[in-house]
């Protein structure tokens, strides 16, 4: 016989809103994996040396494998466009994106997924102008 422990394990690598029912009656709500739930619009806020702080949104289009496309939108800057060498592994996250002024920035990031399911970002951004950047993106409800 299976123990519970295995259940949850495995219950956690089935698509979302799948339930397993367990021996005795009691279910446990799957998880999605990290790929399926990067899919969506996310918000992003950045914080950099020496104090700048700026919002945008991320749209994660689609996954394949431990590749990923996306697009940034509204940044305030103008540098919208797409995300350049899309990569997840697990719970980590990079990609690049090209500025105007021709200059790439390099992102990466961990997902975390809290008590209640919600899933979050919390990375770094290296812009060769400045120091590295915190920055932290939380999924939008559409």
């Amino acid at each position: 016989m299976t123990g519970d422990t295995e259940l949850e394990e495995l219950a956690g690598t089935l698509p979302e809103k799948i339930t397993t029912e367990l021996v005795g009656g009691s279910s446990v709500a799957a998880e999605p994996s990290y790929a399926d739930a990067l899919i969506g619009h996310w918000k992003i806020g950045v914080k950099c040396p020496p104090g700048f702080e700026f919002r945008f949104s991320l749209v994660f289009a689609q996954v394949s494998g431990g590749n990923f496309a996306g697009d940034v939108l509204g940044d305030a800057f103008g540098n919208n466009g797409p995300m350049l060498d899309g990569r997840i592994d697990g719970d980590k996250i990079s990609f690049k994106r090209k500025l105007q002024n021709g200059e790439v920035q390099a992102w990466r990031a961990t997902m975390l997924r809290s008590r209640d399911g919600k899933l979050r970002f919390d990375g770094l951004a290296k812009d060769p102008r400045w120091p590295e950047c915190s920055w932290w993106g939380v999924r939008q409800v559409m």
